[in-house]
This record gives C-alpha cells, sequence and structure tokens, in this order.
C-alpha cells in the first residue's frame, strides 16, 4: 500500500544452540539442526537451495562446523556459495543482515556477486531460494530461507 517493492520473501529461519558457551562445536550439529527448521519452515528440500550465502570465514571450529553441516544437508551437491566479508570487513554483528538483503539482491538481479579480485558478476538460471547462514563465537546459529517472491504467492 506504500508503493514499495518487494524483494524477496523471508520463508523461513531456524535457530539453534550446540550448548557450548564458549567454543564453537565443529561437528556441526547446531548449524544443521538450524537450517533443517529453516526448511522445514519454508516447506521445502535442500535440494530446491540455489544458493547459500555464509560468511566462509571466521573461527577454525566455524569453519569446520559451516563445512561439516554444509555436507550433512547437501551431501556432495553444495550449493553455490557467496559471501559479503569484502564488502562488510570482519563486522559479525552486520554480516547476518547484510547477507540477508545480499540474498534479496542476487534473486532480484538473477545473479551472484563476482569472486574475490573478479569482476564479473556470476549469472543464475532461474535461482528460487537462497539459505543464508550466521553463527556466533557462542554457539548459536542461524539459517534463514530468502525465497523469490513469485515462490510464496
Amino acid at each position: 500500500h506504500r508503493g514499495a517493492h518487494i524483494a524477496a520473501i523471508l520463508s523461513g529461519f531456524g535457530l539453534a544452540q550446540d550448548g557450548l558457551l564458549d567454543a564453537l562445536d565443529p561437528s556441526g550439529a547446531g548449524l544443521i539442526r538450524a537450517i533443517e527448521k529453516a526448511l522445514a519452515m519454508s516447506a521445502i528440500s535442500s535440494e530446491d537451495i540455489d544458493v547459500i550465502v555464509s560468511p566462509g570465514m571466521g573461527p577454525r571450529n566455524f569453519i569446520l562446523a559451516e563445512a561439516a553441516a554444509l555436507t550433512a544437508v547437501f551431501g556432495i551437491a553444495i550449493p553455490m556459495r557467496v559471501t559479503a566479508v569484502a564488502a562488510s570487513g570482519m563486522a559479525p554483528s552486520a554480516l547476518f543482515p547484510l547477507h540477508i538483503l545480499l540474498a534479496a539482491e542476487i534473486l532480484r538481479r538473477q545473479e551472484a556477486p563476482p569472486l574475490p579480485n573478479t569482476i564479473r558478476a556470476r549469472p543464475l538460471s532461474r535461482a528460487r531460494h537462497i539459505l543464508v547462514l550466521h553463527c556466533s563465537a557462542s554457539g548459536e546459529y542461524g539459517a534463514v530461507v530468502v525465497s523469490a517472491k513469485e515462490c510464496c504467492s
């Protein structure tokens, strides 16, 4: 009613805590639970995810947890991954909302940002669902499914 353009829909989210208050569990169990909750709320499966937006950096245990979780959820068919670390620096509190906005823009443009040290965007073919991941140093995980607005009409 106010004339805003809807770029995408947040179709599902999941939060989990792995029980470690001062470290991250490298098994990825907490992140797996967050991803599964987000997929269930969105009523889609892992095969429907076209792109994953994740920090892709951080403490060693987070990198191990992310790799373990993605392998557990997607097997060997892990979708394209992108990150906005170069744009936001190392400000963890800013990454999650920035990554959600990045996911909406990827869906709108149907292209992923260039890889580091390149200038060309990577075209996509009808991307419909993007999984955005987040974790905190205290073992809290978040996963959000951002969907093209046409998917949820």
